[in-house]
């Protein structure tokens, strides 16, 4: 049965290069805010403040192209689309060569998913500023997106000729070098050149955790630690910390990890999920099964989660809940054979019990 039961553990560890702690806090100051009601809030502050002020500004100075490019880069921040392209088309009819005003009108496409356009503006730039280093690491991050793996490799290469400390490049280097060659080693140290530029680079910090995860690499966990002194609240890394642990076969603090996780995130599912495999690894079947049930009501459809409850009623005799969990699993995937077996299990014991 223990054998069984690794059935239940499928962890997935997310490469979130795109989840910088930028994007995170423009996901706070929007949702701390509803618009709806911005008129009526007495004190506005962050990202809101910031666009007011500029406001003022270009009331005073309506040919200002810097406030324009500010007040759009921080409407894009919350989304606002429609307001940033108004403030880039103004910014444009001022100075249509200025390369700022090229890479946001690129970044707005790119937001937009109208990559060509995205490419033709980010182009433009290189064309017009042939030393500009910001325009030639959006292209190489499109390139890289649509898995050009060459053309990216190009650009980066560029932009580190003109400016040898670029952590970004280095960042994005280490990227292709593991997707195009799938060169982990020479990747890990592209991400750690880019740490030692900029000691604060979430996004390759977060990579050389994940990546060392991978290889059971106890540096792994530094990493991770590194991030959460530079921005406690990412219960996303918490949940990755937590996987390093099991790897390590470090229960307890895996579960100290999760539990960090759930408290930030209480929509957490795969965190849940973790903590009830890990409680049913020491047969409390009951305390996994509640944990499971928060998967299950955090993220309905979650055959891990129904198998694993199943599992632990199957574990405790209740043949006829596993039968139901079980049946829930197959319904929400099919093909996940774990819960095939549960059910052929659980039938024939209730088929004994029939007969007795």
């Amino acid at each position: 049965m223990k054998k069984l039961l690794l059935a239940l553990l499928v962890i997935t560890t997310l490469f979130s290069a795109c989840n910088n702690s930028e994007g995170t806090e423009a996901e706070n100051n929007e949702s701390s805010t509803n618009p709806e009601t911005e008129s009526a809030t007495p004190q506005r502050t962050g990202d809101l403040a910031q666009i007011d002020s500029l406001g003022r500004v270009l009331n005073e100075d309506p040919n200002n192209q810097k406030a324009f490019l500010m007040r759009a880069n921080l409407l894009m921040k919350r989304g606002e689309t429609r307001r940033a392209a108004n403030d880039i088309y103004n910014a444009m009819q001022l100075d249509s060569s200025a390369a700022e005003a090229r890479l946001l009108k690129g970044q707005l496409h790119f937001l937009q998913n109208r990559t060509r356009l995205s490419k033709q503006e980010w182009e433009r730039c290189i064309e017009l500023h042939p030393k500009n280093t910001e325009c030639r690491l959006k292209l190489a991050e499109l390139y890289t997106v649509v898995m050009e793996f060459k053309n990216a490799l190009k650009l980066l290469d560029e932009v580190i000729s003109l400016d040898k400390n670029n952590a970004e490049a280095y960042f994005f280097k280490g990227i292709v070098v593991r997707d195009m060659k799938q060169d982990t080693a020479l990747a890990l140290q592209y991400f750690q050149r880019a740490i030692d530029l900029q000691q604060d680079y979430v996004n390759a910090l977060d990579m050389m955790g994940v990546m060392l995860s991978a290889r059971h690499d106890t540096l792994a966990k530094y990493y991770f630690q590194r991030i959460l002194e530079i921005n406690p609240n990412r219960a996303d890394i918490y949940f990755k910390l937590g996987v390093y642990y099991m790897q390590q076969d470090q229960p307890n603090r895996a579960m100290e990890s999760y539990t960090k996780a759930i408290q930030l995130n209480p929509n957490d599912a795969d965190s849940y999920f973790n903590l009830g495999f890990i409680l049913t690894q020491v047969q409390e079947y009951e305390q996994a099964r509640d944990y499971f049930t928060k998967a299950i009501n955090t993220r309905e459809k979650n055959y891990k989660a129904y198998y694993g409850r199943a599992y632990t009623y199957e574990m405790n005799g209740m043949y006829q809940e596993a039968k139901a969990d079980y049946l829930k699993a197959i319904e929400s995937n099919p093909a996940y054979l774990p819960a095939g077996d549960g059910l052929q299990r659980v039938n024939k014991a209730l088929d004994e019990l029939g007969k007795s």
